[in-house]
Protein backbone atom coordinates (compact mmCIF):
# COMPACT_ATOMS: atom_id res chain seq x y z
CA UNK A 1 0.00 0.00 0.00
CA UNK A 2 1.34 3.29 -0.36
CA UNK A 3 -0.62 6.66 0.14
CA UNK A 4 -0.81 9.87 -1.63
CA UNK A 5 2.01 11.29 -0.05
CA UNK A 6 4.21 8.92 -0.97
CA UNK A 7 3.34 9.32 -4.58
CA UNK A 8 4.28 12.75 -4.27
CA UNK A 9 7.39 12.07 -2.41
CA UNK A 10 8.22 9.91 -5.49
CA UNK A 11 7.12 12.13 -7.76
CA UNK A 12 9.66 14.79 -6.53
CA UNK A 13 12.52 12.50 -5.77
CA UNK A 14 12.46 10.62 -9.15
CA UNK A 15 11.19 13.72 -11.62
CA UNK A 16 8.51 10.80 -12.47
CA UNK A 17 5.45 11.32 -13.74
CA UNK A 18 4.08 7.83 -14.24
CA UNK A 19 3.98 5.21 -11.01
CA UNK A 20 3.41 1.95 -11.76
CA UNK A 21 4.75 -1.54 -10.70
CA UNK A 22 7.70 -2.17 -12.43
CA UNK A 23 8.93 1.29 -11.31
CA UNK A 24 8.46 0.55 -7.74
CA UNK A 25 10.17 -3.13 -8.31
CA UNK A 26 13.18 -1.16 -9.73
CA UNK A 27 13.63 0.74 -6.95
CA UNK A 28 13.24 -1.60 -4.25
CA UNK A 29 9.49 -0.65 -2.93
CA UNK A 30 7.58 -3.62 -4.47
CA UNK A 31 8.35 -7.45 -4.96
CA UNK A 32 6.68 -9.19 -7.60
CA UNK A 33 4.62 -11.08 -6.19
CA UNK A 34 3.14 -7.91 -4.11
CA UNK A 35 -0.53 -6.06 -5.31
CA UNK A 36 -0.36 -2.46 -4.81
CA UNK A 37 -3.18 0.23 -3.23
CA UNK A 38 -3.20 3.43 -3.26
CA UNK A 39 -4.59 5.30 -0.25
CA UNK A 40 -5.79 8.83 -0.03
CA UNK A 41 -3.46 9.87 3.12
CA UNK A 42 -1.29 13.02 2.79
CA UNK A 43 -1.77 15.06 -0.65
CA UNK A 44 -0.80 15.35 -3.77
CA UNK A 45 0.24 18.34 -6.13
CA UNK A 46 1.16 16.93 -9.45
CA UNK A 47 -0.17 15.24 -12.19
CA UNK A 48 0.60 11.86 -12.54
CA UNK A 49 -0.45 8.36 -14.32
CA UNK A 50 -1.01 5.59 -11.46
CA UNK A 51 -1.74 2.24 -12.46
CA UNK A 52 -2.36 0.05 -9.33
CA UNK A 53 -4.44 -2.95 -8.21
CA UNK A 54 -7.13 -0.75 -6.33
CA UNK A 55 -7.58 2.60 -4.93
CA UNK A 56 -9.59 4.20 -2.41
CA UNK A 57 -11.90 6.62 -3.53
CA UNK A 58 -10.41 9.72 -1.94
CA UNK A 59 -6.77 8.63 -3.78
CA UNK A 60 -8.63 8.06 -6.97
CA UNK A 61 -10.37 11.63 -6.60
CA UNK A 62 -6.96 13.44 -5.14
CA UNK A 63 -5.01 11.68 -8.27
CA UNK A 64 -8.01 13.21 -11.48
CA UNK A 65 -8.09 16.48 -9.28
CA UNK A 66 -4.62 17.17 -10.72
CA UNK A 67 -5.32 15.67 -13.72
CA UNK A 68 -3.52 12.76 -13.66
CA UNK A 69 -5.19 8.93 -14.07
CA UNK A 70 -5.68 6.33 -11.98
CA UNK A 71 -5.68 2.99 -13.91
CA UNK A 72 -6.35 -0.02 -12.59
CA UNK A 73 -4.70 -3.02 -13.03
CA UNK A 74 -5.34 -6.61 -13.06
CA UNK A 75 -3.62 -9.13 -11.26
Amino acid sequence: MLNLQDLQYLAEKHKVSKIDIDFLKEIGLVKQKDLLKILGTGEIKVKLEVFAHAFSNSAKEAIEKQSGTANIIGK
